[in-house]
């Protein structure tokens, strides 16, 4: 600015004087800190999944039928019976109670166990695995005219499937075996399982006699506590169900919220935005709840939050960008500085007009600009008369870019009004129109010495800020910074 006087468009020398604000490499971030902040952004997911899993463990638990277990002990002879029992007095056959629990599990034990309940008339053992022969002839339910071969898959369906219900297991190194059965009812279960234990029992016994040639007809073999209807179900567990489920719930709400992140470029904290789009994050602007006016005329207490609310996370980010826009400020000279929406709804005029009273209100003589004719909130209300909050503030001059008759474009409008009022202003905001809704985008642009890029925050794309900066005259050659709008931590 030549003595103070009139307005020069951007130079190479202001600008040289003034390097572009290009964010530097990023230090690198702990990986606590990494973390945290994935789970602060994130927390509303990951506990939503896991509560909606936690709450469908808790419903499946009270509808999958219940599973009750009931447990037979018995102690099996410690030695192989001999012809010649003098012969086996000396020492105990090794694996022997090993092949004993094996026997138990055979389909010879098995098989007569079935037979024995009629286990294979009942649905829940006898019930075919599905297949296209067991759908065309009909075998999801027992019927007592089918065929003998259909009889004899039945019945080794029921082995199979009392052979997944049952465990056998040996206590300690004791000679004292374990037979437990589980099913959907207690009462069945306890007779399962001391079926089994009957049935082997009986076969020790004549395979003891046959051997003996009935020299000794007892076994030692025997049952020590019967089976009893268990109180309790055994299954499914509630509680392991439901925190299982929670558990699971939470750590695929966290995996779905960092694919989310990966693939979603949607700007949502100041490291992300200088990560993906080089520029520097001048600040990150809280939300504000839209005002309710009262009537026709009365201010919006949205466009005074600086003055209202001086104490505010809103405040204090306005006054972050304030202090950017300090630094960018020439000695003794008028700075203009452009707010511009990377996209409809970014809040870039209710941004100007509060940074505008804040430097006004810190003694600067400030010159507010509507260059958004198709959304400019201080024009509309600049038409009717200043409005109130600027009467309080003889630093602060609000006026449109206006229609000029002829044929001047708005960037040229825009300059002659710059060049007229620089020497009365320390600094002039321009509050520029979205570049998608209007073609003067690169003029009014190419006007300023620097630019705010505003972006609404979790709504902007950084290819979006990108795409501003290409309507951008030489902005290699201007201050630029983005100010995450609208965040709502």
């Amino acid at each position: 600015m030549p003595e103070g006087h009139g307005y020069n468009p951007p130079s190479l020398a202001l600008t040289a004087a003034m390097p572009a604000a290009f964010v530097p490499e990023p230090a690198p971030r702990s990986e606590l800190r990494a973390v945290s902040g994935f789970l602060a952004r994130n927390w509303r997911l990951i506990a939503g999944a896991a509560l909606t899993m936690l709450l469908a463990g808790l419903l499946a638990s009270l509808v999958l039928p219940p599973r009750y277990s009931a447990t037979t002990s018995l102690v099996v002879e410690s030695r192989p019976p001999r012809a010649i029992p003098e012969a086996t007095a000396s020492a105990d056959a090794p694996g022997y109670v090993d092949t004993q629990i094996l026997t138990i599990q055979s389909d010879l034990i098995l098989a007569s166990v079935v037979k024995e309940l009629q286990l294979q008339e009942d649905p829940e053992f006898s019930r075919l695995p599905w297949s296209p022969k067991s759908w065309l002839l009909g075998l999801a339910q027992p019927d007592e005219a089918a065929p003998d071969e259909v009889r004899a898959l039945r019945e080794q369906a029921a082995i199979n499937q009392l052979r997944k219900r049952s465990a056998v297991r040996r206590l300690g190194t004791s000679f004292v075996v374990d037979i437990s059965v589980t099913s959907n009812n207690p009462g069945k279960s306890a007779r399962i399982a001391n079926a089994v234990a009957d049935t082997f029992v009986e076969d020790q016994r004549r395979l003891t006699m046959q051997i003996t040639e009935r020299a000794n007809p007892a076994s030692a073999t025997r049952i020590i506590t019967p089976a009893a209807a268990p109180l309790q179900r055994s299954g499914p567990g509630t509680l392991l169900m439901a925190l299982v489920a929670g558990i699971g719930g939470a750590v695929g709400g966290a995996g779905f919220a960092a694919l989310r992140e990966v693939l979603d470029r949607r700007l949502r904290s100041r490291r992300q935005v200088e990560q993906d789009t080089g520029l520097v994050c001048a600040a990150v602007v809280p939300w504000l709840k839209p005002a309710v006016q009262k009537g026709a005329g009365q201010e919006n207490p949205l466009l005074r939050q600086v003055l209202d609310q001086p104490s505010s996370a809103f405040s204090q980010a306005v006054r972050a960008v304030r202090s950017m826009l300090e630094e960018w400020k020439p000695e003794g000279g008028c700075l203009a500085v452009g707010l511009c929406g990377a996209a409809a709804g970014a809040g870039s005029s209710v941004l100007a007009y509060n940074l505008a009273l804040l430097l006004a209100e810190e003694g600067r003589r400030v010159l507010l600009i509507n260059a958004d004719e198709m959304r400019g909130r201080p024009s509309r209300k600049t038409e009717a008369g200043s409005p109130p909050s600027a009467a309080h503030h003889p630093g602060l001059q609000i006026r449109p870019l206006g229609h000029e008759e002829g044929r001047s474009s708005p960037g040229t409008r825009l300059m002659t009004l710059l060049r007229n009022e620089a020497a009365e202003h320390d600094v002039v905001l321009v509050d520029l129109p979205n570049p998608a809704e209007s073609g003067d985008a690169r003029a009014l642009t190419g006007a300023v010495d620097a630019l705010f890029v505003v972006v609404q925050w979790k709504r902007t794309e950084a290819e979006q800020v990108l795409d501003l900066l290409r309507c951008v005259p030489q902005p290699d050659r201007k201050q630029i910074a983005v100010v995450l709008n609208k965040a709502r931590h």
